[in-house]
């Protein structure tokens, strides 16, 4: 059973990328709306995360409100990449 509703992951991580993560789990059949955080802007890689689910991707910093808006939106099944 999945509980995992969203996934809030940068595009650098210790150990895995969340491009990574998120291949990964769509392959192993777990595919969960997330939010990226990242201090970098490329269109190109938010393009790429949109296709795959990313709900929001956001830029660092940002607000509670923006990251918490996000949230609510890839559990609600809303948002750019929502499934």
């Amino acid at each position: 059973m999945n509980t995992t509703e969203c996934l809030v992951l940068d595009l650098s991580m210790p150990g895995m990328t969340g491009p990574e993560l998120i291949a990964h789990l769509t392959a192993v059949g777990r595919p969960i709306p997330f939010v990226v955080l990242t201090a970098v802007s490329d269109a190109e890689q938010k393009a790429r995360m949109i296709q795959s689910w990313a709900v929001a991707f956001l830029r660092k910093p940002t607000s509670g409100p923006e990251l918490l808006g996000a949230i609510r939106s890839a559990v609600s099944g809303a948002g750019e990449g929502a499934p």
